[in-house]
């Protein structure tokens, strides 16, 4: 089978996570596969295996004036074209919106099967009104619309429900057994330092208890934007000594393994990656129960702690409860695990497989 993937970059991030293990796992098996960004290949993050075919656009990503814009979009969708061509795959994969318009607007040209992928909520996505208005418009043309979460395919009631699949992400680690894990004194999240991760909320619930458990730590790992407003708030923290922003880690199994504790605090997710790989890992997990994923990975009380969405007491309540808790802590992380079975790479590859050999079947 030959399969094309499009996607904005390998870069760090939840989308191209995914590109980069179904290529890597569908090449291994002998499928012939190429990704193509716009992005330059220098930017890549993600590595892939050296049969695949790897092409960038490369057009140039800053682009300041409108009509430079608009001749990017069109360049980009000229390559597009360009790239399925060359390449005649059996089925075009398109992750993420900007690039879903893309694929849509070359499918008319080509007999193969199109699926697009969202990976988030739209109404946190930022996108105008017009994007808004043409993804109406044109995503009834894809084959199949793949959502990361059941929230998120619920998030798009317009569209006809043959059209949509839902497929979550697969996990990213095997799942460490509990006598392999150390757990240290430590509360641990993972993700990029911005307004959507919740890490403000993480460092206020942590400032709560943090006087009651002195021993306790708390290390966020990730980079972003956001870095200098939570440095602030750490410096005016009165257990700021305790809180660390710990940069961007290329070894999260290395932090997670020696966690006491796992907190998701998103605001909003499309499906919490970071959470999987925790619960994988065996780690006791907590999260707001936020628009999506965490419901749908937490069984709450058995797996992990689901915590009311933004509500900073009720997260200091949970982060106290597993810490006065440590049998509940490892029965919670044994628990956990189970989610690696469910969604371990073979699992969903072989969903992604039977949804493209349906759609090829069809067209025959």
């Amino acid at each position: 089978m030959r399969i094309l993937f499009l996607v904005g970059s390998l870069r760090m991030g939840g989308a191209e996570r995914v590109v980069s293990r179904l290529a890597n796992y569908w090449s291994q098996k002998g499928f012939q596969i190429c990704v193509a960004t716009v992005r330059e290949e220098a930017s890549d993050f993600y590595k892939l295996e050296p049969e695949i075919a790897r092409v960038a656009f490369d057009l140039g990503y800053s682009v300041r004036r409108r009509h430079q814009r608009y001749i990017k979009y069109f360049k980009t969708i000229y390559a597009t074209g360009k790239v399925i061509r060359e390449f005649k795959p059996d089925v075009v994969i398109s992750f993420v919106t900007g690039i879903n318009f893309r694929a849509l607007a070359v499918k008319p040209f080509f007999s193969m099967p199109f699926i697009i992928s969202e990976r988030t909520n739209p109404d946190k996505q930022k996108i105008n009104a017009r994007g808004a208005r043409i993804r109406r418009l044109i995503y009834p043309f894809a084959d199949k619309v793949v959502f990361v979460s059941e929230g998120v395919r619920q998030a798009y009631p317009w569209l006809d429900d043959q059209k949509k699949a839902v497929i979550y992400n697969p996990a990213i680690r095997l799942p460490a057994t509990v006598t392999d894990r150390v757990a240290e004194k430590t509360i641990v999240t993972l993700g990029r330092l911005n307004q959507v991760k919740g890490h403000d909320m993480l460092i206020d619930a942590f400032n709560r208890i943090a006087g009651t458990y002195p021993d306790w730590r708390l290390r966020i790992y990730g980079e972003g934007d956001y870095r200098p407003d939570l440095e602030r708030q750490i410096a005016q923290s009165p257990y700021g000594d305790r809180i660390t922003l710990e940069g961007f880690t290329r070894t999260p199994e290395t932090c997670l393994k020696s966690a006491g504790m796992f907190v998701l605090s998103s605001r909003h997710e499309g499906f919490p990656n970071a959470l999987v790989e925790a619960m994988s890992m065996g780690l006791p997990c907590i999260s707001f129960d936020c628009p999506f994923g965490p419901g749908e990975l937490i069984d709450h009380g058995k797996n992990g702690l689901l915590v009311e969405a933004d509500n900073v007491e009720k997260l200091a309540e949970a982060m106290e409860s597993m810490i006065c808790h440590p049998q509940q802590r490892e029965a919670m992380g044994r628990e956990a695990t189970s989610v690696s079975r469910r969604l371990n790479i073979e699992a969903i590859a072989s969903e992604w497989e039977t949804l493209i050999r349906s759609l090829i079947a069809e067209r025959s």
